[in-house]
């Protein structure tokens, strides 16, 4: 026995012990009493989270499970609702981290879902892996799993969304006739017997707007910096767009409808843009339908026996509510290469092989721009309403509407002001303001571009146009600084190039030669190499010359300056700045012919600004000196007489100088007098009375010249 111990009797130990074992006991009842009852506060708490989360999750998710009729069979009732309730929690965790924008963890949780449950693959399970694939653009899994469900869900909803999904993969990999077979296909007949989600049939036509414009819109330039060329609406996903679905239970209950096409409304005058139709066949040939369409409007059809031949073997089923006679005939024949046209009352219908290559553009332009205006008329709030709005002012823009493509890219400027498609909408608005010439307005568009698109490819080409419109302005000073932050932040060996091509002649025109230099050698790796290099050596030739400090170096310069000049392209890439260079350069070495042909060669269809105004004073410059004073004086007259009041001012100015050199003295004072007497000028004035001093002193009135050498105009 311990030590300690011996010291109290065994009684009181006994005693002790007892009282030990009790308190030990009643401590352990306390403990299981508080034990259950957190317990049991625990489990109502979890079932009341687990009531909020369903709740919830009835907002963000309706979890449809479909399991085989043999599975079900198969598995105990008890177990199956387990299974059930633990696929559901997992795939509402999957679809919170696929929303968030974590594809590869909510595709694991899927996948771990599938392979971990001992039901086999459920349908919903097959469309989110396809949902998660094709965001993370393996197209190969996202198709074929669309395919699956697609199958799987024969009469469900979720065939409708794979359909979608399967027309969004083939387009991204360029199948565009199949993807708009399959959504043309779909529009036509909605066979699902549940209601869908209000924004489905607006993402399908949407979607083949898209398609149906790009395959018209992707023919032109693709290079932004280019006259022609205007910005696509970027490719952009979101998959939580297409995980919310109604309620599977609400189905829709089919009235019957009578069998054929049906007219339900039409304006006075009989076209297909005017004409409203219902459809209810049951599959049967295109023949048919059109037969069909033929006998309810009165047109008569002439089918080539090409497109009939087609149309023979190729069957539809239609079935839809009310649409326009275009838009039925577009999406019964568009996907077989057949086009259709209405004229003298008569529907002709060919196929796209027997019509010229510029007709086979007009029908094509004019099937997307009818499709296009469906989808914003039928859902006029949809999320791609500005990308429509975007592409029609495209194709108004390639065919020369610029006032309809400029209505076009305002409405999404205004309407949309928060959305992601501002910069290409300012970009488009800016190329629109640069074919009609209004370089001011194109400034400021411009501006909104580079604002709105910061971080984005469209960035660096709006500041290489900006640069290039401040130099057509003839402000090389405002041209340096786009420029420089479009070397730095182009990505694209073209932009880069152009830019340091373009920076290095504002430097020039600037009077820097020094710094037109250094832009050359700031990427000899671009500018070494086609179509750059001779542009590139002549810039650089020119701007020695022009530092050039002693005789024997400019002499040498000069020579190196002839020998480019003589490589140089005769496009006009870099503008009409790059054209002044030239023709400076050619002044300048004594070559004063060649510049007088090389303006007169590129000067007459070249559009009015203040770079070309500067082109032509240096010709009449150029002619004065060759002694051409009859040409120099027609020109100076086409310029006053086609300029507004104001902008003539310099034009005046040198005609009465020209009159001075040709001792015509009363038509140099008449010219002078009559420019002193108008609002011009500080510069203009103050040549116009030194001009006129000269006058009084070849006549020997001292007095008069005196005053006009001091700034008075004398009476």
């Amino acid at each position: 026995m311990i030590p300690f111990l011996q010291r109290f009797p065994r009684r009181v130990l006994f005693l002790a012990g007892l009282v030990l074992i009790a308190g030990l006991g009643v401590a352990s009842g306390i403990w299981a009493v508080k034990h259950a009852s957190d317990q049991q506060s625990s489990d109502n708490s979890q079932k009341a989270s687990e009531t909020r989360n369903q709740a919830d999750a009835g907002d963000l998710e309706l979890i449809d499970l479909k399991l085989s009729a043999e599975s079900l069979e198969a598995i105990p009732e008890d177990e199956l609702l387990v299974n059930t309730q633990g696929i559901a929690n997992s795939l509402m965790h999957g679809d919170l981290l696929l929303r968030s924008g974590n594809a590869a963890m909510a595709l694991r949780l899927y996948r771990q879902e599938s392979d971990g449950t001992t039901v086999p693959e459920t349908i919903d399970v097959s469309y989110r892996i396809a949902l998660c694939a094709e965001t993370l653009g393996d197209d190969a899994e996202a198709l074929a799993g669309y395919q699956s469900v697609a199958e799987m869900d024969a009469n469900g909803q979720l065939r409708e969304y794979a359909l979608l999904g399967q027309a969004r993969v083939l387009h991204r990999q360029g199948h565009i006739a199949e993807a708009s077979g399959v959504l043309q296909r779909w529009v036509l007949s909605q066979e699902t017997t549940h209601r869908l989600s209000p924004h489905i049939t607006g993402d399908a036509l949407y979607l083949l707007s898209r398609i149906t414009a790009a395959e018209v819109l992707e023919q032109t330039a693709t290079r932004l910096w280019e006259p022609d060329a205007v910005c696509l609406p970027r490719s952009s996903f979101d998959p939580g767009r297409y995980l919310s679905r109604t309620r599977s239970s609400e189905e829709v209950l089919r009235s019957e409808h009578p069998v054929g096409i049906r007219i339900v409304h039409q304006l006075a005058e009989s076209t297909p843009d005017t004409v409203t139709l219902s459809g209810h066949l049951a599959r049967s040939t295109i023949v048919r339908v059109i037969g069909d369409l033929s006998q309810q409007t009165g047109w008569p059809v002439e089918l080539s026996p090409l497109a009939e031949d087609m149309l023979r073997t190729v069957t539809v089923s239609v079935d839809f509510e009310e649409q326009t006679a275009n838009l039925i005939l577009d999406w019964l024949l568009a996907p077989h290469g057949i086009v259709w046209d209405f004229h003298d009352s008569t529907l002709r219908i060919q196929m796209d092989q027997e019509l010229a290559a510029d007709q086979q553009d007009t029908f094509r332009w004019q099937r997307a721009e009818r499709v296009l205006l469906a989808a914003l008329f039928g859902e006029p709030e949809h999320l791609d309403a500005p990308i429509a709005y975007l592409l029609l002012g495209n194709l108004s823009f390639q065919r020369g509407q610029f006032q309809t493509a400029r209505r076009h890219y305002e409405h999404i400027l205004q309407a949309f002001p928060r959305i992601s498609l501002q910069a290409e909408a300012w970009f488009n608005l800016a190329k629109v303001e640069l074919a009609e010439r209004n370089l001011i307005q194109a400034t400021q568009a411009l501006q909104g571009a580079m604002d709105a698109g910061r971080g984005q490819p469209l960035e660096s080409a709006a500041l290489l146009l900006a640069g290039q419109t401040a130099l057509e302005l003839d402000q090389p000073h405002d041209a340096t600084r786009p420029l420089m932050r479009a070397v730095t932040l182009a990505t694209d060996d073209d932009v880069r190039g152009l830019s340091l091509l373009s920076l290095a002649s504002a430097h020039l025109l600037n009077g820097h030669p020094e710094r037109a230099n250094v832009a050359l050698m700031e990427d000899r790796r671009i500018l070494q190499a086609e179509p750059y290099r001779d542009r590139a050596a002549f810039l650089a030739s020119l701007a020695r010359f022009r530092a050039a400090s002693t005789p024997a170096r400019r002499d040498r310069d000069g020579r190196a300056l002839i020998t480019s000049m003589s490589h140089l392209p005769t496009d006009r890439n870099l503008g009409l700045s790059h054209l002044l260079l030239t023709a400076e350069a050619y002044t300048e070495v004594g070559l004063q012919h060649l510049a007088t042909s090389l303006i007169e060669n590129n000067l007459s269809g070249a559009p009015p600004s203040e770079i070309r105004e500067r082109l032509v004073f240096l010709l009449i410059d150029t002619l004065i000196q060759d002694r051409e004073d009859e040409r120099a004086e027609a020109l100076l007259a086409g310029i006053i007489n086609d300029s507004s009041p104001g902008e003539s001012d310099e034009a005046r100015l040198r005609l009465a100088e020209l009159y001075f050199r040709q001792s015509r003295l009363g038509l140099v004072e008449t010219s002078c007098r009559n420019l002193l007497s108008e609002d011009v000028s500080p510069e203009v004035r103050v040549r116009a009375l030194q001009l006129l001093g000269r006058v009084y002193s070849d006549r020997g009135d001292r007095e008069r010249a005196v005053l006009c050498y001091s700034g008075v105009l004398p009476q």
